[in-house]
């Protein structure tokens, strides 16, 4: 998959993503094909709604792995394939892995953005999640060479048409930034928008600007919130911005300083989670700390779309388990639990720890966490193996209930899909009554 002509290197995301979720697995001693040598890539591979974990190798990896969610919410090795196969790379060496339903099938394709010398390229899953085939891209030598070096993607679905698209973000001062449309068939062939750094007087550059996109409106469309790398304190630090349908910057939402609500907003305290918490419809944030000495926040949007208030908080270390980023990461799930609210699949960092998955409700609160059932060790259904649920340690918050995933009995069953064409993204229920969500939701990022 070498680079062919500086005009045909492509885009990739993030979160946003999101919105992309991607982070290393850490482990002493490991190697081959299994978890500790892998970067971990959130997504909803094959339309279930639960999110599914495509493992990328790093350096000794040699094989790419997909962790596919089932009916229950499990996951289970699904497929294996070679890192070079095809003769595509998809080592992270030359590519970083995104996510997004670029399609607009209800199915998260994976984008793998080119290093420098490297084209990049979408790959759509079939109907299972299970197997992947290239979508030809169009070049996109006006804005620059695309490539990991020049630009930072973000997914969210800006033209509301129930695809998600990318928006670009220089990664450098300077840089020109813009918005690609995701056509039909999960190909991205032209640019919708292009401007130079500094649109409504803001930063944008990723140097400077941290930026994810959500539908904290409701009505399909992505906005942006940027986030300043420096300023914190009383100066203004976070930006909501509304794009227009080509991708535009139109206005400024809303804006806050860095310790609005007795909050500190700096990139380096928190990790800035997209997510429909509530089952709203409208996508709210979750500021997953740092450090297990810090906390977790929730702040849930409103009808206007803003940000409203403090919702809930409580510390790192809740009932046992580590909440923050050097434990897990957060990949939101496109369902509506049977509570009314929203779930989070949490992705350990560190081999040993469980998967689990958050429940709130539909004011935001946090329900329970449930330890999913997973396999641990090297890809292939012969290595599966049931993690036991953990046991809450003493003073641990009474909100917080551990139960394996498998014990739905009471009520926590999944319902079969309708028949009929694929649902639209956030559709997609964990319960005997399908709830609606609204079509065109955007993959739900962090950052």
């Amino acid at each position: 998959m070498r680079n062919r002509s500086l005009g045909t290197r492509l885009l990739t995301c993030v979160l946003c993503f999101f919105m992309m979720f991607e982070w290393p697995v850490q482990a002493e001693g490991l190697g081959g094909s299994n978890w500790a040598n892998h970067r971990a890539v959130g997504g909803d591979f094959n339309g279930m709604g639960w999110s599914s974990v495509l493992y990328q190798p790093l350096a000794g990896a040699f094989h790419v792995g997909v962790l596919l969610s089932q009916a229950d919410g499990s996951l289970a090795p699904a497929v294996d394939w070679s890192k070079t196969q095809d003769g595509v790379d998809w080592s992270g060496k030359t590519h970083r892995v995104v996510v997004g339903d670029f399609t607009g099938n209800g199915r998260d394709a994976v984008l793998l953005q080119g290093e420098p010398g490297f084209t990049s390229a979408v790959f759509v899953p079939g109907p299972r999640g299970k197997h992947y085939k290239e979508v030809p891209q169009g070049p996109f030598s006006t804005i620059g060479n695309l490539t990991v070096a020049t630009h930072h993607l973000v997914v969210g679905d800006f033209a509301g048409n129930g695809r998600d698209d990318l928006f670009l973000q220089a990664s450098y001062s300077g840089g020109a930034d813009g918005v690609t449309l995701a056509g039909p068939h999960g190909g991205f062939r032209n640019l919708a928008a292009s401007f130079d750094g500094g649109a409504l007087g803001l930063a944008w550059s990723d140097l400077t600007t941290s930026i994810v996109a959500g539908d904290f409106p409701g009505d399909g469309r992505a906005e942006l919130l940027l986030r300043s790398r420096g300023e914190t304190g009383s100066s203004a630090c976070c930006h909501l911005v509304r794009l227009s349908r080509s991708g535009v910057p139109e206005r400024i939402v809303q804006s806050w300083t860095g310790d609005h609500l007795g909050i500190d907003w700096a990139s380096t305290a928190h990790r800035v989670v997209v997510a429909d918490l509530t089952g709203d419809g409208r996508d709210d944030l979750l500021l997953q700390p740092r450090t297990p000495t810090g906390h977790v926040e929730v702040l849930l949007s409103g009808p206007s779309g803003k940000i409203g208030g403090l919702t809930a908080r409580w510390s790192a270390m809740t009932g046992g388990v580590d909440w923050s980023t050097e434990s897990y990461e957060l990949v939101p799930d496109q369902v509506t639990t049977p509570s009314g609210g929203g779930s989070v699949l949490m992705v350990p960092r560190v081999v040993g720890l469980p998967y689990r998955r958050a429940f709130f409700g539909p004011t935001g609160q946090l329900l329970k966490v449930e330890t999913v059932v997973a396999p641990s060790g090297p890809y292939g259904p012969e290595n599966r193996a049931r993690i036991r649920p953990c046991q809450a340690g003493p003073g641990a918050s009474p909100q917080v209930v551990m139960a394996p995933v498998a014990d739905r009995s009471a009520g926590w069953g999944w319902r079969g899909r309708r028949a009929g064409p694929p649902l639209p993204r956030r559709r997609r229920a964990a319960q005997a009554v399908l709830r609606p969500r609204r079509s065109g939701r955007c993959r739900a990022s962090s950052r």
